[in-house]
């Protein structure tokens, strides 16, 4: 009880909540000024000079010059938003920051009332402080909402998104990677001609040892006429008939 009645006499639970109330605040104005950065920042792409945007363009380009294509790309832009910082503090925590200080707020709130009923303060007193806590929790809920980091977090989203996958250039000299819907066919198609070389050499070493046993058919392998044969072994077999 002597600690709860030097709180209320030296009036610690007011300035504790007005307190809390600046720190809400600081720490909204510092998340929403990355939001506006980073939004400011779409406009200059690739050209960014925010060391977050930088951040971003690096490793993409770095996955993409080692073949390591980005197919969910927005998955990626929300894995690093986690990592952009403000005011020295990862984005994440300067947002939980309001919240944190909201909670505080509430503690002082209770506490105070607490011990002015208990310790039989005047109701004016209770009721300032009763009245100062839950304003500063408005306030702060409310300036959280009317800042709209929803919205402006989608906005950062389809910026990148959108630079990412429709106007995002490799460097000169180097190659787009093909996509993997577009690289499965080439596979396959370069597995059925191997296919069909293994094939075609296979008739030829038949012919061969036909012609190296008998020796009626051994002239008739001279080089020029083994590239006819081949042309005729790979004709038959890519004909239609032949499948």
């Amino acid at each position: 009880m002597k600690v709860l009645r030097e709180c209320m006499e030296n009036n610690l639970f007011f300035y504790g909540m007005i307190a809390a109330g600046l720190l809400g605040i600081w720490s909204l104005f510092w998340a929403n000024r990355f939001y506006e950065r980073a939004i400011k920042e779409l406009r200059h792409l690739p050209q960014v000079k925010d060391k977050w945007a930088q951040g971003i363009i690096e490793e993409y380009n770095q996955r993409i010059a080692r073949g390591q294509a980005v197919a969910n790309t927005e998955a990626f832009i929300r894995a690093k938003l986690p990592e952009g910082r403000t005011a020295g503090l990862p984005l994440h925590r300067m947002k939980r920051g309001a919240g944190y200080m909201a909670y505080l707020c509430v503690l002082l709130t209770g506490a105070s009332a607490y011990a002015g009923y208990t310790l039989s303060y005047p109701l004016m007193r209770v009721y300032s402080h009763l009245f100062l806590g839950a304003g500063i929790i408005a306030a702060l809920l409310l300036l959280k909402q009317s800042l709209g980091f929803g919205n402006k977090e989608d906005m950062i989203l389809d910026g990148w998104i959108d630079y990412l996958e429709n106007q995002a250039a490799l460097p000169a000299g180097e190659a787009i990677l093909p996509k993997a819907e577009d690289a499965k066919p080439a596979a396959s198609e370069a597995a059925q001609e191997q296919k069909q070389e293994e094939l075609i050499a296979q008739v030829e070493a038949g012919i061969r040892q036909t012609a190296a046993a008998d020796s009626r058919f051994s002239k008739l392998l001279s080089p020029e006429e083994e590239n006819i044969m081949r042309e005729v072994i790979r004709e038959y077999m890519t004909s239609p008939g032949a499948s």
